[in-house]
């Protein structure tokens, strides 16, 4: 079930958010070790979605103390998908190579 907040506050909230001072720390393996398994937003109806965005709702607030962080997140997340599809792309191409 998708999450239901405030939306006066969850706006404040999101606002403060994207001022990136928060001082919460984030380790970068931590960020990374997000990159591969991916962070998981709401799937059904959020307000908080709907009220802030999907990059400020708080599921990703609660992810990612600031922007910053979640915007490394972004990143490392697509160069992440792109080397993996590569890598799968490599393995199909050398089993075809094989079969020849």
């Amino acid at each position: 079930m998708g999450r239901f907040v405030d939306m006066v506050e969850d706006a404040k909230a999101a606002e403060l958010w994207e001022q990136g001072t928060s001082e919460e720390p984030l380790d970068i393996t931590h960020i990374a070790d997000m990159a591969v398994v991916g962070v998981s937003q709401c799937e059904e109806f959020c307000s908080s979605r709907e009220v802030c965005g999907e990059h400020r709702c708080i599921c990703i607030r609660d992810a990612f103390p600031t922007p910053e962080h979640y915007h490394l997140y972004l990143l490392m997340r697509r160069q992440y998908t792109e080397l993996l599809a590569l890598g799968i792309a490599s393995t199909a191409f050398e089993e075809k190579k094989m079969e020849t």
